[in-house]
This record gives structure tokens, C-alpha cells and sequence, in this order.
């Protein structure tokens, strides 16, 4: 039997492995095989040598089975830890150039990018909706948003989201109407309901005809498995919750817009 190795000189041969050729693959392969137990208490070391293989790890090399998922389990153990938002920045920049790059789709990286979105919320806003993902329309709205970085949005607290379109509401609270789903998951599937971040996004932004404008061209859908008529139907039901709003502005236009939805179903 050989002597246990303690994790200084686990990390120390790491370490050097990674400064080969595929190196860091390599690394990750090894760590994938001894730690990712998630609740228990690793190592600063450990964590600070995760954190670099996350960093460095060759986002564009070609898939191995179940990366994303090794990917994520390693960010939710090492990114979890106290200021580890410039760690985090740095997984999502690599991740957005291979993107850019066209090697990989978002997708391939959804639950890595849950995980960053859940622990660092604002890092996962900066980098995919302010300096990232978006082109703006001729109206103003987010139209060409790329639709794989939404998923990983709704992890994000309404709360948070509140938060973060405070510091510029003109733009951001056009950006997140324009991004999330805004109805709810109902138990009857005839009855669509809005989430309560769009009430909050109504009573606050300052650009109330920009959210409405976003909040019409959700109803109609852009893919369905149902009868596109029902579709249109059932959200424009959703307008009725607005017709006594506080506001005469959105008032008047759901129920105008809920005449001409219904006239198109």
C-alpha cells in the first residue's frame, strides 16, 4: 500500500500536470474522480485549485460525456465560497468566447450557467445582458436576445432582478420584460396569469409604453405544440388583470389590446 497523499501534495502534482499539453483536461479528469462531494468541507487549497481548473479549463475542446453536469457539480462546490464573483466573471467571459466563436452552442453549458446564475446572480446579469447577448431593435425593444440564456434567468430571485434594474430602470426593465417568461404556471391550462415581477415592473419602470410593448408581443407566441389560437386566447385572458390597474395608461391599453388579441384568436 502506498502512503495517503495529503492535499498539498494532491494539488503540488496537479498542478504540474496542468502545465502540459491538455493539462487541465487531464487535472479535471483526476479531481472529477476523487472529490465533487457536495456539503462536504474541502480544503482552501482544494477550492482555490478548482477555482483555477474552472478557470482555465479549455471550454472549446471537444466534449466529454457529462461535462456540463462535472462542470457544474466542481462551480457549485468552489463558487459558493465568499468573494469568488471575479472567479465567476471569469467562467462566464470563457464561456462567452467560445460562444462568440461559434465552437459551442449556450446550451451545452445550461448547468454550469444555472449554477453561476443561482450564486452569482449579478455577475450572470452583467455578463449576458449588458455586455454580452444584446442588440436593440428599432423600437427599442430586446428582439434578437439570444433565447439560450434565458433559462438559467429564472433561477435568479425576483428580488435580485428588482434590484439590479434599479441602477439603470430606463433600459433594464425593458431588458428583463423583454427576457423572462411573464406568465405563470397554472394548474388550469386555460387560465394565463402574470408572474408578480410584472406587476412590481409596471408599478415601477419608468418607461411604462416600452413594458407594455414587450409585455403584447409576448402573448403571441414565437413556437407552439398547440393550436396557436388557443395560445393567443388564453394570454390575452391575462389582460383582464389589468383593466382596474391604478395607472389609466395601462388600464386603457388592456383592454384595447385584449379586443384586437381576441379579434386575431
Amino acid at each position: 500500500h502506498y502512503p495517503a497523499i495529503n492535499d498539498d501534495g494532491f494539488v503540488m502534482c496537479l498542478i504540474e500536470i496542468m502545465k502540459k499539453k491538455d493539462g487541465v483536461l487531464v487535472a479535471f479528469e483526476i479531481l472529477s474522480a476523487h472529490h465533487f462531494l457536495e456539503n462536504f468541507k474541502y480544503s482552501n487549497i482544494i477550492i482555490h485549485l478548482m477555482q483555477e481548473i474552472l478557470i482555465k479549463y479549455p471550454y472549446q475542446a471537444t466534449k466529454n460525456d457529462n461535462f456540463d453536469t462535472r462542470l457544474a457539480r466542481l462551480a457549485k462546490i468552489c463558487l459558493s465560497e465568499q468573494n469568488t464573483d471575479v472567479v465567476a466573471n471569469q467562467v462566464c467571459n470563457a464561456v462567452v468566447k467560445v460562444f462568440i466563436e461559434r465552437k459551442y452552442y449556450l446550451h451545452y453549458f445550461n448547468q454550469l450557467l444555472h449554477v453561476v446564475a443561482t450564486l452569482h446572480p449579478i455577475v450572470f446579469l452583467n455578463t449576458f445582458f449588458l455586455n454580452f447577448i444584446i442588440e436593440t431593435s428599432s423600437d427599442g425593444l430586446y428582439s434578437t436576445l439570444n433565447k439560450e440564456i434565458i433559462t438559467p434567468l429564472h433561477e435568479i430571485d425576483d428580488n435580485v432582478l428588482i434590484q439590479w434594474c434599479e441602477e439603470d430602470p430606463l433600459r433594464r426593465y425593458l431588458l428583463i420584460t423583454s427576457a423572462i417568461s411573464i406568465y405563470s404556471k397554472t394548474p388550469k391550462e386555460e387560465i394565463a396569469e402574470y408572474k408578480p415581477i410584472i406587476y412590481t415592473i409596471l408599478d415601477v419602470a419608468p418607461n411604462t409604453h416600452d413594458i407594455l410593448k414587450a409585455i403584447a408581443r409576448s402573448i403571441i407566441p414565437t413556437s407552439w405544440s398547440n393550436s396557436k389560437a388557443v395560445i393567443i386566447t388564453r394570454r390575452a385572458e391575462a389582460l383582464k388583470q389589468l383593466f382596474e390597474n391604478k395607472n389609466d395608461v395601462i388600464a386603457i391599453w388592456a383592454k384595447k389590446t385584449y379586443g384586437h388579441m381576441t379579434n386575431i384568436a
